[in-house]
This record gives C-alpha cells, structure tokens and sequence, in this order.
C-alpha cells in the first residue's frame, strides 16, 4: 500500500520483492502499484473479487505466534492459515434432511449443534 501511496513500480516476480522503484529497471517485470491496485478494486466492484487481506495485520492479532507465522488464508479469505495447513471449512447438504418430502428438522438441528462443536 505504500508503494500504492507514494506512486512506485513494484516487481513482478518470484520470490517476493517486497522493495518498491521510482522507476521501473527493466520492463514487463515492474508495474505501478497503482494500476494494480486500481484493478483490484474494478474486480472487487464488478463481482466481490480478488478480496484483500492484509498478512501483516493478521499476524499482529495472531493468537498463536509460538506456532509460527500465518503466511496464507482459504482461497475465501475466511480461514488464516500457518504454512503447511488446510482449510476445514465444511459442509452440510440439505437434501439429505429431505424424507418422503418431508424436511427432517430435527435431525438438521442435531447435525448442525454437533458441526458447530466440531
């Protein structure tokens, strides 16, 4: 963000290069923060994505650092993740509570309590 304030390039590359240029060293690899940022934005406004998520602000809250450093989120952005880890986010499919037409309420209810402990 602050190379999207200040109006610098950045690198497209891997690993990471967390520096920002006043100017671009070689083309095709550096981009003005700004132009992404700015597509990032139309895509959030036209359909809700690519989210943001800011790794730096999720660390300082971390409640387990001990463990180590959350590196990534689910692809949802619901979940931090430390490296290594999965999303557990689950499921329920309704059309299993369905019999002879009828919604089986309290065995919805039953399942949901026990999902929720889990």
């Amino acid at each position: 963000m602050k190379a999207v304030k200040d109006d610098n390039y950045i690198k497209l590359a891997w690993p990471l290069d967390k520096k920002s240029y006043t100017t671009p060293k070689k083309d095709g690899e550096y981009i003005k923060a700004r132009e992404i940022f700015s597509m990032m934005i139309d895509g959030a406004w036209l359909n809700g994505e690519p989210g943001m998520v800011w790794l730096d602000k999720i660390n300082e809250d971390n409640t387990t650092p001990e463990i180590g450093q959350i590196n990534a989120t689910n692809p949802c952005g619901e979940q931090p993740l430390l490296s290594g880890e999965s999303c557990n986010l689950g499921s329920i499919n309704l059309g299993n509570f369905i019999e002879d037409k009828e919604f089986q309420e309290d065995r919805f209810i039953e399942t949901i309590r026990t999902w929720v402990r889990f």
